[in-house]
């Protein structure tokens, strides 16, 4: 009788730090809840009583958490409002629950794809997918859903990078320690840091030009250690579409210099008088549409 064969455990380098929601935003900080920020106070209108929102790919629950924080625009929370909160991953969906149940918030959760979206037709007055069109395999499916489930004359606020500082460092860093064979395994930037792959993603979905609107929004992220945040940057993004190998560890502090550098000569990095830490820029690309 044949041995049992076991799948192999994946090779991860003992300086990686193990993948996780408080990992990734390390590396990206509140941006995406400054961003949410700036959508509700300076580019919509007070959200009505009664609306029914859809936080699309909510992560754990950024969005929906600015909506319920009260402002000098809106310093009460908007009333009778339904919150619909749905991400792929389960991991976020019940961190998101949690979230909600603790601070009574009214908003119910549920995994679901993006591209596969249960709910009836023109059933939201708006909808929110903000950081998630970047990381999708269907990204015109996406799109028409967005359009499907929102009324007519409702908003969708799509977001999307147009500018990350650790962009051209991680890659850089990548290209020096390894084959040019492998490639990184979320493979961001290039053409989806671009305006007008936001425009297409609108009009794949069905909506008129027009009735497109999309402006730059910078955010800076405050890091107290460059290394530290490098280190936690490559741990998350890092890997190869294969994984991890054994010469990533042994060039590890190799591809963590060369990041720490690499950042260290871009205008998106002002260091702090102690030169340990500094900030960092991004700008988002906004975009509100109406059905």
């Amino acid at each position: 009788m044949a041995a049992a064969q076991w799948p192999e455990t994946p090779f991860i380098p003992k300086q990686a730090q193990p993948k996780s929601a408080e990992l990734f935003e390390s590396i990206i900080g509140n941006t995406s809840e400054v961003v949410a920020q700036h959508i509700l106070s300076s580019r919509l209108p007070p959200i009505a009583a009664d609306s029914v929102i859809h936080d699309n790919g909510c992560g754990t629950l950024q969005v929906t958490s600015e909506l319920f924080t009260p402002t000098p625009k809106n310093p009460s929370p908007p009333s009778n409002v339904t919150v619909h909160a749905t991400d792929s991953n389960a991991y976020q969906i019940s961190a998101a629950s949690a979230k909600a149940l603790s601070n009574n918030w009214p908003v119910q959760t549920a995994v679901m794809k993006a591209q596969e979206l249960t709910f009836p037709s023109d059933f939201f007055t708006h909808s929110f997918t903000n950081f998630v069109i970047m990381g999708l395999d269907n990204r015109p499916l996406a799109a028409e859903q967005i359009y499907r489930t929102l009324k007519p004359g409702g908003t969708a606020i799509v977001v999307t990078w147009a500018f990350m500082p650790h962009d051209i460092p991680l890659k850089k860093a990548h290209l020096a320690t390894r084959s040019e064979n492998k490639k990184l395994r979320i493979q961001w930037g290039d053409d989806l840091l671009l305006e007008s792959t936001l425009s297409e993603f609108y009009r794949e979905g069905g909506f008129e030009e027009q009735k497109v609107d999309i402006r730059p929004f910078e955010v800076w992220h405050e890091v107290k250690d460059l290394k530290a945040w490098a280190e936690g940057l490559w741990s998350f993004l890092g890997d190869t579409e294969e994984g991890w190998s054994k010469e990533d560890e042994e060039r590890w502090e190799e591809a963590i210099k060369i990041i720490v550098e690499e950042v260290e000569k871009e205008d998106a990095y002002v260091k702090t008088e102690d030169g340990k830490g500094g900030k960092l820029r991004f700008i988002a690309h906004v975009g509100l549409a109406t059905k």
